[in-house]
């Protein structure tokens, strides 16, 4: 694709082959993008990664430096679901809860 480096291709190819992508529908990805990355800065800037790790089962790293799989567990697992807001998710992971 022109315009995108080895690595960002590589990125993307990731996250548009993970089975939960919808490809019939990639506008809903791209709708969850800036969520997801608002999601991200307020559980790092909470120190909330471990309580994301415990609510979920996963092992994200508290520096932030996720994968690209990690990331689409937090895309497709929560800010893509029906009712998200970072609101209520916050509130759920501060009470250690899923959303």
């Amino acid at each position: 694709m022109a315009g995108l480096d080895r690595q960002s291709l590589e990125a993307l190819m990731k996250i548009v082959r993970d089975p939960r992508y919808d490809p019939s529908n990639p506008q809903k990805f791209i709708n969850a993008l800036a969520p997801a990355a608002e999601l991200k800065l307020a559980v790092m800037a909470g120190g909330l990664v471990a309580s994301l790790n415990r609510a979920y089962g996963w092992t994200l790293p508290e520096n932030g430096d996720w994968s690209i799989e990690q990331a689409n567990d937090v895309l497709y697992e929560i800010v893509t679901q029906p009712g998200y807001t970072l609101k209520k998710f916050i509130t759920s992971i501060q009470s250690g809860r899923r959303l």
